[in-house]
């Protein structure tokens, strides 16, 4: 009896804790919505972003005109803000109190599942740290799947703890199905989660397997059924079946591309090129897939070097804007700075020094298993796609599960000081920890470029970027913009020469077009005289117009020599009066790029972002 009461004492010690901290994280969110609440984002979102369109066809969906098709997974624009807007209006207010509770929720089952599966006092640690996520509560006005899909995979891997903790684990596992439906309609990547969700699912039924298979495949009719009428509309529309999204294509090919950057949002000619294949009726069409399996084939290992600059962002600290940014909307808060905010950084380095300090008990504690798995899951899952700070918030919750992990084993340390020999192995073992957490969550992806992206690139892409469009053949050496190194070198009154080398992917023989970037915020004009190795040579004058992105000036060479196959071109560049400069990219050392310095030629350790455009 002592022991029943001290054992229900700290249950409610515990529950009083957990719920100071949720009302904590409540009143931070609201606090720094009725900052951000007038805010034009909030409020009146730009029409280019995905915000303006969510809301546009929610109140299309609340006065009864549904979309001729769902193009985005459709439950938060179709389900969940016609709800929201048939509860409050349409105004920001209804968005913003619901989607603090959310978050506030977002940190009661973070709690009570780091409760569950590390002990009371690693639950406690873990809410705190995701009450006080500045990117949890900097996303809570806007009208973004962030918020929703974080609680949708926080609740989806509580029910799933709940079932392995369970006598009668059946109602657990279909609850979860239910969850994991409405997670991949707001967006699809939780459908990568499940291989994982499954596995565990049959560990625990190992004993009984008829009775695993039999409630597997309840959870996947479960799972999909919810699906269905968005995906007969899709049909009726379409005529072929795309499912409840038809973006899969542009998914697809926004991050799969030889030219995609590892993060944020470029559209290369790959990708329009493409899309419009994917685009054509009947049997003309080419998905996107199988234009990506097709490079894949091609360059198997700069397929996997790209995936692996990604997965090094996705565990960056860096902040990757699209739609709303901290450095623009989150300048309307005071609250979103306060020093004691953890950023990104720091819960990625607490989340995965946690991980790697519960690596070892996954083989024999299935509730970890999943949790490191449904982690791991989420990161492919993304990284498979595309990496925006917005994609990365809903895996938080289970990142601050692991940060409490961790932050509880610093607590443990006391109870060892007592044993020197045990303090310093445990002290060891867990700097060691953090200091590989902080590596990859700081340091990892910038040392990857300044280091090992340059030789990378000559093993894997030794020829640089060559890829084949509907009319056309591209060449180039450099790498993407987005994430790059592109920096723009100044060029100098008396003028620049260059000889560029391109490897042609064969001998090529029709219109060719040379494309030139440069920065001209002041604008100008410039000469250009080019010369090819067979003695074609030609001169145009360029007027370059005011602005800060780059700005391509396009040159035709006229039909390349048919008989070969690495191609030099001599450029002699003459400003006239502006602040001009040409664009290098410093990620790319491929010795096939020449400047005239000091009167003799020498060979840059960088590439001049020049490309190559050869008609079909």
């Amino acid at each position: 009896m002592p022991h029943e009461k001290s054992l229900s004492r700290r249950r409610k010690r515990f529950t009083i804790w957990l719920m100071a901290i949720s009302l904590l994280a409540l009143a931070l969110r609201l606090a720094v919505c009725f900052e951000l609440n007038r805010h034009p984002s909030v409020a009146t979102p730009n029409s280019a972003t995905d915000m303006a369109t969510y809301q546009a066809i929610a109140r299309d969906i609340l006065q009864g005109r549904l979309p001729e098709a769902f193009y985005y997974q459709p439950f938060y624009y179709a389900v969940f803000l016609p709800l929201v807007y048939a509860l409050f209006g349409d105004g920001p207010w209804g968005v913003i109190i619901v989607q603090s509770l959310l978050g506030a929720a977002c940190v009661w089952l973070t709690g009570l599942m780091g409760a569950r599966i590390f002990g009371r006092r690693a639950g406690l640690l873990g809410a705190a740290l995701l009450a006080l996520a500045q990117f949890h509560i900097f996303y809570t006005p806007f009208l973004l799947i962030a918020v929703l899909q974080s609680f949708w995979i926080v609740l989806l891997t509580y029910l799933s703890v709940r079932a392995l903790d369970s006598r009668q684990p059946g109602r657990w596992w279909l609850a979860a199905a239910v969850v994991a439906a409405f997670g991949t309609l707001t967006r699809g990547n939780i459908l990568l989660l499940l291989p994982g969700i499954l596995l565990v699912l049959g560990w625990q039924h190992r004993q009984t397997p008829r009775r695993g298979l039999a409630l597997a495949a309840a959870f996947i009719a479960i799972f999909y059924l919810p699906q269905l009428p968005f995906a007969l509309h899709n049909l009726n529309h379409y005529q072929r079946w795309t499912g409840p999204s038809s973006a899969q294509d542009a998914v697809l090919a926004l991050s799969n591309t030889p030219e995609a950057p590892p993060g944020g949002l470029e559209y290369p000619p790959v990708y329009n090129a493409w899309m419009e294949a994917a685009s054509r009726p009947g049997d003309q069409r080419v998905p996107v897939s199988r234009n990506v399996l097709k490079w894949v084939k091609q360059a198997p290992a700069a397929f996997l070097e790209l995936k692996l600059r990604t997965a090094l962002l996705f565990w960056h600290g860096m902040e990757i804007p699209n739609n709303v940014a901290m450095a623009n909307e989150g300048r309307a808060s005071k609250l979103i700075h306060l020093p004691f905010l953890p950023r990104f950084t720091l819960i990625s380095c607490l989340g995965l020094a946690g991980m790697l300090l519960a690596a070892r008990r996954v083989c024999r504690s299935k509730k970890t298993f999943l949790l490191e798995i449904t982690v791991l899951s989420y990161c492919a899952a993304t990284v498979a796609f595309y990496i925006l700070a917005r994609f990365r918030l809903p895996v938080v919750p289970l990142l601050c599960v692991f940060g409490g992990f961790s932050l509880e084993a610093c607590l443990k340390l006391r109870r060892a000081a007592k044993r020197p020999e045990q303090l310093r192995r445990q002290a060891a073992i867990l700097i060691a920890y953090l200091a590989a957490g902080l590596f990859l969550a700081w340091k990892a992806f910038p040392t990857y470029q300044l280091l090992f992206e340059k030789p990378a690139m000559r093993l894997v892409r030794p020829d640089g970027v060559q890829v084949q469009l509907n009319d056309s053949w591209l060449v180039y050496d450099h790498g993407p913009a987005t994430l790059g190194g592109w920096y723009p070198q100044e060029i100098p009154p008396p003028g620049l020469a260059l000889k560029k080398r391109l490897v042609l992917p064969e001998p090529l023989a029709g219109a060719a077009t040379l494309r030139i970037p440069f920065a001209s915020p002041q604008g100008g004009k410039l000469d250009i005289r080019w010369r090819l190795q067979d003695g074609a040579r030609g001169q145009e004058a360029i007027q370059l117009q005011p602005g800060h992105r780059p700005q391509w000036a396009e040159l035709k060479i006229g039909p390349l020599p048919t008989d070969q196959q690495d191609l030099e071109i001599l450029l002699q560049i003459q400003p006239r009066p502006g602040n001009l400069g040409l664009y290098f990219d410093f990620q790319r050392d491929y010795r096939r790029t020449d400047a005239l310095i000091d009167g003799s030629w020498q060979t840059l350790d960088a590439e001049a972002c020049l490309e190559l455009k050869v008609a079909l």
